[in-house]
């Protein structure tokens, strides 16, 4: 009698907890979505002409338009096309929200704050490429242990409640690990308050004068956001290096180059140097963690992080999970398939919830072969930018003609991406006979 009463007990505090919690989340997301409603009634104007229809795009450096001046991301190239031919009388608007170096994972982790900041009639998304090796914000952990548990954690991991916990509980891990870090690195010698090599000594004021104009010329003409010319760009930052070799600005950005070229040998060489000038430039170690790890040399990724973390304790929640469990595999394409299939198919459940058209893409010259898995599952309308592509590759100078040097499309890739989406666009979504075409 008393085991009965023992386990009626639990049984009606088990309830009684999942009851509150529920209603907990259900005053989060009310209490969120009255904050939102009554932002975008004073902030978001063109929400409320109906004769706009709003296009959100969303992914990585290829939606930012690296390569290309920014009229010539291929967003902004399909809001001129769409607006030619205007159908029903509408104008359309096409936002560009690309992010170099953006994955899945952080994409999905600010949709809903992205959704409500536009409020967007359709989605436009193109993403994956760099999920394996931009691991900030990664879900990667959600698929790192396949039970029980870990499934349940995933699917709580989208509310309020589990956020919210999660944030309460990282606060506190935060400040173990800056304790911990503070007693493993303040007396280690590498990482002892810098002075500066010049310090005490005469510099050549001309000398430097010189050195930095090479190093602006390298990061504003050759090797920016938009501008992707390596060699003319090596060769500017070796100027400033020959100059004054003294200058860790140079060595920084050789290696910033080679980690984009993939020459992480020559990378590691460079911030090498840099440490050895400064071995307390928080930069360099951030750079040198992420070449340990792309080379998949894990235990130095992890020292290298650690040592970045303690130079710059403000990225410790960025990289909490790194310390607690160590890195993803970047070898393992399964898991990474995995985590990019789930991201998907939560990003094109939460466009169908929030009843905004999506439409998911793959890369001019990396078919995404799970984007187009989800999308055909989810019966999801899915842009065959690579397919297109090829069929120009028989063109001479089709990788001049269309790309820059690192791989991403020049204005006229550009172009030919915005067209595809534009063909998608007119055929599925709107109606071409009202257009007059």
């Amino acid at each position: 009698m008393a085991r009965e009463k023992l386990i009626k007990s639990l049984f009606l505090a088990v309830i009684s907890t999942i009851v509150v919690l529920l209603l907990f989340e259900l005053a989060l997301f009310l209490s969120g979505e009255l904050y939102y409603a009554s932002r975008l009634k004073n902030t978001v104007k063109i929400g409320l002409d109906k004769n706009i229809v709003k296009i959100l795009c969303l992914g990585d450096s290829f939606t930012f338009g690296m390569g290309a001046r920014k009229e010539y991301a291929y967003p902004k190239q399909l809001e001129r096309r769409l607006n030619e031919n205007k159908f029903e009388n509408k104008k359309y608007v096409v936002f560009n929200v690309g992010v170099p170096g953006n994955t899945s994972s952080k994409l999905l982790n600010h949709l809903e704050e992205d959704l409500q900041a536009f409020s967007p009639d359709i989605i436009i998304v193109l993403i994956g490429m760099n999920d394996r090796f931009c691991i900030e914000e990664t879900n990667y952990f959600l698929f790192k242990h396949k039970g029980l548990i870990n499934r349940l954690l995933y699917y709580l991991s989208g509310t309020r409640v589990y956020k919210l916990f999660k944030r309460f509980v990282s606060t506190l891990e935060i400040r173990v690990w800056e304790d911990r870090l503070k007693k493993t690195y303040r007396t280690d010698p590498v990482c002892e308050p810098f002075k500066s090599r010049e310090k005490g000594l005469s510099v050549d004021t001309a000398k430097l004068k010189t050195a930095r104009k090479h190093l602006e010329l390298a990061t504003e003409k050759y090797f920016n956001a938009r501008d992707i010319k390596l060699e003319p760009a090596i060769e500017e930052f070796q100027k400033a290096v020959e100059i004054m070799p003294d200058n860790k600005d140079g060595y920084l950005g050789l290696a910033q180059i080679f980690i984009h070229s993939d020459k992480f040998d020559l990378a590691i060489d460079q911030l090498e140097k840099a440490i050895e000038i400064d071995p307390c430039d928080k930069e360099a170690w951030n750079k040198l963690w992420l070449v340990y790890y792309r080379m998949g040399k894990l235990s130095l990724a992890q020292e290298a992080l650690k040592k970045y973390l303690y130079l710059y304790p403000a990225d410790l929640p960025k990289y909490l999970l790194f310390l607690q469990s160590g890195f993803p595999d970047c070898k393992n394409f399964d898991a990474f398939t995995d985590l990019l299939s789930n991201n998907l198919q939560r990003i094109i459940d939460i466009a169908k919830r929030r009843k905004v058209g999506i439409i998911l893409q793959d890369y001019p010259n990396l078919p995404v072969l799970i984007a187009s898995a989800i999308a055909d599952k989810n019966k999801v309308i899915f842009v065959q930018q690579q397919l297109a592509f090829s069929k120009l590759a028989f063109q001479e100078n089709y990788s001049r003609d269309y790309f820059v040097e690192d791989g991403h499309c020049n204005g006229k890739g550009y172009a030919v991406m915005a067209e595809n989406v534009y063909q998608v666009l007119r055929t599925d979504f709107f109606n071409a006979a009202d257009a007059g075409e």
